[in-house]
């Protein structure tokens, strides 16, 4: 386990490989693996963010498979601070985390946080927006990673009606609601 991690949190198991026969790692936490077998150089990339999917939902309403939820993890050997952590509005933060990020986080080597994402679209269609984080990455001032989210709002699929008196509904489809009370119509 890597320095100051305290779970197997902070392990990540790989499968798939022939004959792998080296291992190395570069600053940023990259890690890679000499296959023989395959004869590949395989990247596991710890720097660059994820890309969320959320399953399609209805306008309004919070995706099934919600929340998804972005660990980050100081793998550094100095402190890591949050600055900046912006959520769109289709994908708001879930609250119900118990570890979340925030933009006053300090994180020690080792520590981790949570970037807990909820999708409720507010609009149908295709939306493809990103959360931000702004912390001190590499000792770099106000460095930005942006964790690419999407899913597809769909039209919402129920209909509220009111009836009032003197007025015929319907829903364009040929289908009535109501019946016109005639006699209170002025002459």
């Amino acid at each position: 386990m890597p320095a100051g991690c305290a779970s197997a949190s902070c392990v990540t198991t790989l499968g798939g490989f022939s004959n792998p026969t080296g291992v190395a790692l570069d600053g940023s936490g990259n890690v890679y693996i000499a296959d023989y077998g395959d004869d590949q150089l395989n990247e596991l990339n710890r720097a660059a963010p994820p890309a969320l999917f959320f399953a399609s939902t209805e306008v309004g309403s919070t995706s099934n498979d919600s929340p998804r939820t972005v660990t980050v993890l100081n793998a550094g050997n100095r402190g890591l601070s949050l600055t900046g952590l912006t959520y769109p509005a289709d994908f708001p933060r879930n609250s119900g985390n118990a570890n979340p990020c925030t933009v006053s986080s300090a994180l020690s080597p080792g520590q981790d946080c949570d970037i807990p994402i909820n999708f409720t679209p507010l609009s149908p269609g295709n939306l493809s927006e990103g959360v931000t984080l702004t912390d001190n990455t590499s000792n770099v001032p106000a460095a930005t990673q942006t964790i690419a989210v999407s899913g597809t709002g769909k039209a919402s699929t129920s209909m509220s009606l009111t009836s009032y008196p003197g007025v015929l509904l319907s829903d364009g489809a040929g289908r009535n609601w109501g019946r016109p009370n005639l006699r209170n119509i002025p002459k």
